[in-house]
């Protein structure tokens, strides 16, 4: 299995265990969220991955892969850009 595959595959792991944060994070007294329980999800399935994929997988290859899962859900005209796509 090539490398973008499983990074791909790490990558969607992720955003589907953010996701699943977003969907059951329980409102809180106010009827608002609490971000710092989401942001729990997130931390968890990214130190899973870190301490027990098969690859060492650098942290910025997986930041930027979950901001670009996270606007893929997005409308067709919003995108995440790393810093090395921006670059003129």
């Amino acid at each position: 299995m090539s490398e973008p595959v499983r990074r791909g595959r790490t990558v969607l792991l992720v955003l589907a265990a953010f996701a699943g944060g977003l969907i059951f994070a329980r409102p809180l007294s106010a009827g608002r969220f609490n971000p710092y329980q989401k942001l729990g999800v997130f931390t968890k399935v990214l130190s899973y991955i870190e301490g027990n994929y098969v690859e060492d997988l650098s942290e910025t290859d997986l930041m930027y892969g979950a901001a670009r899962g996270l606007t893929d859900v997005l409308d067709p005209h919003s995108r995440f850009m790393d810093p090395e796509s921006t670059a003129g």
